[in-house]
């Protein structure tokens, strides 16, 4: 630097954002069931799965009633005959979030990864 001038030093930057989209076809496979049995097959399939939720839905009411009716005891006792108890029982987890996180060499040493299909009701 000479004596009486000054060195300045601007400095800019610019952020530029690229977005590209990628399209992919799948081809899936499509059947004419017309001419089959497939409408009533699948009218049971829907008729059973709001069956079971109808019956999940009675079992989780009576069992909070049985719950209610058992208050601090065990064991439900009808015409002197024990016709049912509470079961103690516990469940053990993996806590995935934690286990990805803490060690991730672990988690993707013994993560499982099966593919299934189920009929989806459209």
């Amino acid at each position: 630097m000479t004596k009486g001038h000054q060195m300045s030093t601007k400095t800019s930057s610019a952020v530029t954002t690229v977005t590209t989209a990628t399209t992919a076809t799948i081809a899936t496979p499509v059947i004419d069931l017309t001419a089959t049995d497939a409408e009533k097959a699948l009218a049971k399939f829907i008729a059973a799965k709001e069956a079971i939720k109808a019956l999940e839905t009675q079992k989780e009411e009576a069992e909070a009633r049985l719950r209610v009716l058992l208050g601090d005891a065990e064991v439900g006792v009808i015409r002197g005959v024990e016709r049912f108890k509470l079961a103690h029982s516990s469940n053990s987890k993996i806590d995935r979030k934690v286990l990805q996180s803490a060690f991730p060499e672990a988690y993707d040493a013994t993560l499982v990864s099966t593919p299934y299909t189920f009929i989806k009701t459209l």
